[in-house]
Order: structure tokens, then sequence, then C-alpha cells
């Protein structure tokens, strides 16, 4: 099968049903599977690969429904809050707590297949955090790393977490002998990279740059967030650089966003209450239960 055909077949896949992942998926996890040598006019590392091979390993190679698919990562998820409500305050309030997650995610459709399979990794993350802090254990310092290391494999999105948790118990007081701290923090900084190896390689090898995570996913969140926006830009965000700062602006966008914050820090700084608003608005009791514990 010829690149341009798994290209085509993919996006018009992506358009039929809702619980297909975009064509950035698709594509990525069709080129791994079938081994295709990607080119980089037809190939995009834009978003990072376990979700699209897993849906089309799952549902295109295996023949797995994908309304089965999605009802399944649903469930999972439910099942983690429940696992965590029980972990933070007691098997009692979890079934409660199991209840409400159930009825919003009926009311409300939760999110589409992406969100519901990503979500697994935070939940199981938790989960590991609270089940490792109890009991500390080299063997669970590998099992954080290792779901840590899926978890960026799916989105970067927590890739700062890990290293945040590291440098937060280095700073706490000794509970554990300095040898199994070194161990621990080598176990849960190595085992991502590791599995990250793969797909830097991958980049390299199209693109010549060293790349960890996303090429260019993060762009249009820098550009818009820089500028003041409170909610994201979807589109070819160079065009609004070009607007203002010219075309050779947007070979960096990050290096741009950086100066023109710097040049408007008002405009920025208001725009950062201003989400910080909106998204206590979406959920404000949350956001109240938080504060009160």
């Amino acid at each position: 099968m010829t690149a341009e055909r798994i290209s085509a077949k993919c996006y018009i896949q992506a358009m039929s049903t809702a619980y297909i992942p975009s064509p950035d998926y698709l594509n990525l996890g069709e080129f791994i599977l079938h081994g295709v040598v990607p080119l980089p006019g037809i190939f995009s590392t834009f978003r990072m690969p376990f979700i699209g091979t897993l849906y089309v390993l799952l549902v295109e190679h295996w023949g797995f429904p994908p309304e089965a698919l999605c009802l399944g990562a649903r469930l999972l998820t439910t099942s983690l809050i429940a696992v965590l409500g029980a972990l933070v305050c007691g098997r009692q309030r979890a079934i409660v707590l199991l209840a409400l997650s159930c009825w919003w995610y009926r009311a409300s459709g939760a999110f589409g297949l992406e969100n519901n399979l990503f979500a697994v990794w935070p939940l199981s993350i938790a989960v590991l955090v609270i089940w490792r802090g109890r009991a500390p254990a080299l063997y669970k310092d590998a099992l954080l790393g290792f779901f840590f290391g899926a978890a960026c494999l799916s989105r970067s999105s927590l890739a700062l977490f890990l290293p945040c948790l590291v440098f937060f118990e280095w700073m706490k007081p000794l509970e554990r002998s300095k040898a199994d701290r070194y161990k621990s923090a080598a176990l849960l900084l190595i085992i991502p990279l590791i599995m990250l190896l793969p797909w830097m390689k991958l980049n390299w090898n199209v693109y010549r740059e060293l790349i960890v995570f996303e090429r260019g996913g993060a762009n249009s969140n820098i550009v818009s967030g820089a500028m003041g926006f409170v909610e994201t830009m979807e589109g070819n965000f160079s065009l609004l650089i070009d607007m203002n700062d010219g075309g050779d602006a947007a070979r960096s966008p990050l290096r741009w966003a950086l100066a023109h914050i710097g040049a408007h820090p008002v405009i920025y700084s208001a725009a950062v209450l201003r989400r910080i608003a909106r998204a206590v608005s979406w959920h404000p009791f949350l956001f109240l239960l938080g504060g009160a514990a």
C-alpha cells in the first residue's frame, strides 16, 4: 500500500464517524504498522503515536468495533476514578464518585475516543502516585515510569510532571535512603526516555531534527496564548504571525512568543487571568471542592 493511499484512506474514514480519531493520528498509525518509509511531505509527527497505532491495530487490522473501544475506554476511566476515590476518600465515597462519573459521561457525551483513551494514563498515574507514596518501592517506581512513558507516547501534556515529582521528592525530608532515592529517580526518568527513543529516532530519520514529542503540535497554542487569546486557535498560525511581525518569526514560534510577551506583558497577564476564570467557570464545584480539600 502506497503512502498516498494510506493517507487518503485514513482521511475518508476519519470523516465518517465520531468514534474515529483525527487523520493526524490515523496516518501515523498506518505508517508505523505498515512499515512504510515516510517522507516529510506526506508524513507528519504532529501527534504522538500511541493512540493512532492502537486504534489502527485494533479496529482496522483486527476488526474490533470502534464503539466498543470507546466504551471500553470509558469503563476503564470510570473504574480508575473509583479506585482513586477509594484510595483518597474510602470505599463508600468511591461508590458515590463512580455513580457521579457515570452520570457525567451519560449527560455530557464526555469527549471523544482520543480523549477517553488518553484519560486512562493520567488517572493511572494518579493511582500509582498515591499507592507508591504509601509504601515506596523500586518496582513501583519502575511501574510509574512505564505508565508515564506510555502517557507521553499518547500526548506530551504530562511531560513536566515526572521531573517535577522527582524534584519535589528530593526537597522533602529523607524518607528513603540516598541510594534508593538515586535509584528511584533513575527509574522514573530513564524508563520513559527509553520508551521515547524509537519515536525520537523516527523523527530524526524523517526530519533530521532532535524531536522528543510532537513536531509543531503546540505551535497554535503558543502563538494564540502569546497574543492574549483565551482559547486556542486552530489553523495556520504562521499567517497570524506574518500579519504582525513578518514571516521570519514564524520559523520559531516559541522565540516569537517570548518576544511578543516581553513587548506586551499587560495583555498577556490579563489573558492568563481570563483563562483561569474561564477554566473555573467550566467546573466551579470541582475547584471549590479542591480548594476545600
